[in-house]
């Protein structure tokens, strides 16, 4: 059973006795003739199961966002995210620069507008990931689960994806320039509007439409991270 079912059970538990307590308030209200000392009874397991739900409710919620606030300050504060698992979270316009994050589990997780520059994600799964307006730029994807991903409006320049899988990956207003694809596994991948140069490289035999000038258009207003990276002094270039 996956962590988070077994981090919310206790709460699921006892919102069904709570809820299994307001019924029979409910069931006895109903049946009983008004005067009756059932009806009592059931007046108070039902408005008492009410207001239960109401604070097992606030807590949930207060719950969830400690939670949250916790992921969040790990991610932030700890360079070496390596094995974590942010499968299916709501992560938008989180930046995670120069991570650590081999062999992480990021399936079905919302990473729309993220800035995952120069971050390491060998051996990961972003199956089904939405990487919708992010940038990626000098990431390292190798042998990385993108299958069935979103890429749409995304900087891949100089991103590393040797031995990734790709079949289902929608690549959509994609910049390639530089990108290493010479091993990739791209059998299936749907490419729309793309930009490559000289220097991205492509599997033997492999036909990528023409590229679309266009789609450098999603650079206009945003860093070059190209020369951020160099000058961190980790430029894989």
């Amino acid at each position: 059973m996956q962590r988070g079912v077994l981090s919310r059970s206790p709460w699921l538990v006892v919102s069904l006795v709570v809820a299994c307590l307001v019924g029979v308030g409910v069931l006895l209200i109903v049946t009983a003739a008004v005067g009756e000392a059932a009806r009592d009874i059931g007046v108070s397991l039902a408005s008492g199961g009410i207001t239960g739900l109401v604070f097992i409710f606030a807590q949930s919620v207060m719950a969830q966002a400690d939670e949250r606030g916790r992921l969040l300050l790990r991610l932030s504060s700890s360079q070496d995210l390596t094995g974590i698992d942010l499968r299916g979270r709501r992560l938008p316009r989180i930046a995670l620069i120069g991570k650590r994050m081999a062999v992480s589990d990021l399936s079905g997780a919302e990473l729309r507008g993220c800035r995952l520059v120069g971050s390491d994600l060998t051996w990961s799964s972003l199956r089904g990931a939405d990487l919708t307006g992010s940038v990626l730029t000098h990431a390292t994807l190798d042998e990385t689960d993108l299958r069935e991903a979103k890429l749409r409006s995304v900087d891949l320049r100089n991103v590393s994806f040797q031995n990734a899988r790709l079949a289902g990956a929608h690549m959509d207003v994609a910049d390639l320039s530089g990108a290493m694809l010479s091993s990739a596994i791209l059998d299936g991948v749907r490419l729309g509007r793309i930009w490559y140069d000289d220097q991205t490289s492509w599997p033997a035999g492999f036909e990528p439409p023409a590229p679309d000038d266009s789609v450098r258009l999603i650079h206009k207003g945003r860093p070059n991270w190209r020369d951020f990276w160099v000058s961190e002094g980790i430029s894989r270039t």
